[in-house]
């Protein structure tokens, strides 16, 4: 049944932007920080000067839903799209035809306001990158853009970490998940959101059918008052009173710890150098849970999880840095 049912996927609907810069580009648009927030127009001029750039469907829940259908499991995706004179505009209809290409059925709320936009922009002269981003329209997704029935159909839901400040929201998809008696993923996105939401997300591990996923930075955010011993025993113990929560934590080439059922397992992974990855988080969150909806157990998880996002990376590294959905020399 699980099967017959969909990894449902909400998030931030952003069309991701891919491109190679100069030092010249990074200060003529004032790039002097890693990641920024812009506004609308001053992303877009940086889309429309950035050469050879390549365009796809982001933002972490796309992402896992697009590799989780690559692997067979039928997915869908809610988020909130932009419109122009009442009808998607073209990032929307970008994002929408990138993530249907792969199998990924998109259930869109369109707001009128332009779809999210965000830039990964690596620079060739000292090899930095910057990020530069718009949510613009996704940040518009309310809980009643979300039907029950979408709820109903959901093998597992995923939700994106970067919406845990909409706390209705998260609330809402939590609650129908209990309803509906379905697994919950959510990866927390990034170590300031879980150290502003750690209280929240440790009351979401005791009180639903959650599993979790972090790096290592993100893990020590979660519970900074602790040492990497006290952690550990922490998690542990929270992940002792069931099924749920199962405990993620993602430590790059060295693999990752899988904290399940009152037990600690490490899983290693094959290290890859020189390869961009943006992305392989939320790739290797699709494979875990590709394998969960098939009925592995934690370390399966993790093994498809890692072999997946290596996977990702050493085909993206063959063709390009950059992802081959569209291409705009524009």
């Amino acid at each position: 049944m699980r099967e017959m049912k969909e990894l449902l996927c909400i998030g931030n609907a952003l069309l991701d932007g891919f491109a190679e810069v100069d030092e010249a580009f990074v200060r003529r648009f004032a790039l002097s920080e890693p990641v920024c927030h812009r506004d609308y127009a001053q992303v877009s001029a940086l889309l429309g000067a950035a050469s050879q750039l390549r365009l796809c469907a982001g933002g972490g829940a796309a992402t896992v839903a697009k590799h989780a259908a690559r692997l067979g499991i039928r997915a869908s995706f809610v988020g909130a799209l932009g419109t122009q004179n009442q009808t998607p505009d073209t990032h929307a209809q970008l994002f929408v035809q990138d993530l249907a290409a792969a199998g990924v059925k998109v259930a869109a709320a369109y707001k009128p306001v332009p779809t999210g936009l965000c830039l990964f922009l690596h620079n060739k002269t000292d090899g930095e990158n910057r990020i530069v981003a718009c949510p613009s329209a996704a940040a518009h997704l309310q809980a009643r853009d979300i039907p029950e029935a979408r709820y109903a159909s959901a093998c597992l839901i995923v939700i994106d970490g970067y919406m845990l400040g909409r706390t209705d929201l998260v609330a809402a998809a939590l609650a129908a998940a209990k309803r509906q008696n379905v697994p919950v993923a959510l990866d927390t996105g990034s170590a300031a959101h879980a150290a502003a939401y750690a209280q929240d997300i440790i009351r979401y591990c005791r009180d639903y059918p959650l599993m979790l996923f972090m790096n290592e930075a993100e893990a020590h955010a979660l519970c900074p008052s602790l040492s990497e011993t006290e952690r550990t025993e922490f998690f542990i113990r929270l992940s002792a009173h069931g099924k749920f929560p199962i405990i993620v934590v993602k430590l790059a080439h060295r693999g990752v710890l899988v904290y399940s059922g009152g037990a600690l397992e490490r899983v290693p992974t094959v290290p890859l150098a020189g390869v961009l990855t943006v992305g392989a988080g939320d790739t290797f969150c699709a494979g875990f849970l590709s394998a969960f909806i098939r009925g592995g157990n934690a370390g399966e998880c993790a093994r498809l999880g890692n072999e997946t996002a290596g996977f990702f990376l050493k085909e993206r590294s063959l063709q390009n840095p950059c992802p081959p959905s569209f291409h705009s020399t524009s």
